[in-house]
């Protein structure tokens, strides 16, 4: 049964998944099998944050996280923290964002380094630049940028290298900025990622149409406009 809801909920027929899920929770409750039920409780969860219910996301979610502290998992309530603050990094609660995240980051780092953990460095990045502290923002782009080498992510390097121009740009570190953005665009020429050239030479349009460089400006924009177009 909850194979089927997992199939529903990807081919993005949510209702079906639904009523799948919660058949699932029923059985997982009748025969005590916690550690089902508070899997279901997440992708349910999962499923309210697509629809844009954030309040129902967020009930299910810690539903989750009770159950999964009762069995003492430790990972799952590593993923189900990160979850919490991605919810709350979409309701722009930067706050509660960074606490939940931190969280999981806590357990992240004591264990061989994954995707969970990228992904929480470039949230915490985000968030810490949000919130205007940009030395800890820029820590954290730092540690995502030598994560995203150590475990190989391509695509996920060259866009910590944009948030990182981004970063550089706002303090008006301007030709810190330069060099991230160059960076970021030698990046894609080795993988041929159309989405990441477009968004690196965007920023540098960006940056030079700031700084009143015009000519080169143009330059890169004509190039950001051609992937767009791609």
């Amino acid at each position: 049964i909850k194979t089927k809801a997992f199939y529903y909920k990807a081919i993005l027929d949510y209702p079906k998944a639904m009523r799948y899920y919660q058949k699932a929770l029923k059985i997982s409750g009748e025969i005590g099998d916690k550690a089902n039920e508070a899997s279901c409780y997440n992708d349910i969860a999962t499923i309210y944050t697509y629809q844009g219910n954030y309040p129902k996301a967020l009930e299910y979610y810690q539903k989750s996280l009770s159950l999964c502290e009762q069995l003492g998992n430790q990972y799952y309530i590593a993923v189900i923290n990160a979850n919490i603050g991605n919810l709350y990094l979409k309701q722009n609660n930067n706050k509660k964002a960074l606490s939940s995240t931190l969280k999981a980051v806590d357990y992240y780092e004591k264990t061989k380094p994954t995707m969970n953990l990228l992904i929480s460095y470039k949230n915490i990045a985000t968030i810490y630049s949000e919130m205007k502290n940009d030395s800890l923002a820029v820590s954290y782009s730092d540690k995502l940028i030598v994560l995203c080498k150590t475990l190989g992510a391509s695509k996920e390097l060259t866009q910590a290298l944009i948030s990182r121009g981004i970063i550089q740009e706002n303090l008006k570190n301007y030709s810190l900025a330069k060099q991230h953005y160059l960076k970021a665009i030698s990046a894609t020429e080795k993988t041929n990622d159309i989405y990441g050239s477009w968004a690196a030479n965007y920023s540098m349009a960006h940056l030079y149409d700031k700084i009143e460089e015009y000519d080169l400006a143009l330059k890169y924009a004509l190039v950001a406009y051609k992937n767009a177009k791609k």
